[in-house]
């Protein structure tokens, strides 16, 4: 998982300026905003397998976050603790049974 992080005073801002989702324009919507980031984002960083700073260029985060796709499967298991080879994979007709 890649948390896409941004400070709450940019978070208000965007919310503030986008036009097509009236959500957050009310100040007790902003407040339940500014509360589910003070609650969620610690818990979403201790678990996410990196994080980008979605402050950045739209274009940089892409690129963030087309190498980490890139990144071959053994070091982004190993990045949350499991090995490559003990993780189940799936069975079908896109897949052989015993893996990829």
């Amino acid at each position: 998982m890649v948390l896409l992080s941004a400070p709450a005073a940019v978070l208000m801002d965007r919310v503030a300026a986008r036009t097509g989702n009236p959500y957050g324009k009310r100040p007790e919507e902003r407040a339940a905003i500014l509360a589910d980031l003070a609650g969620v984002e610690p818990l979403l960083r201790a678990t996410a397998d990196a994080e980008i700073d979605a402050t950045a260029p739209l274009a940089c985060v892409v690129r963030q976050l087309e190498a980490l796709a890139r990144r071959p499967a053994a070091v982004a298991w190993s990045a949350v603790g499991l090995d490559a080879d003990a993780v189940p994979r799936p069975a079908g007709p896109h897949h052989e049974a015993a893996g990829e």
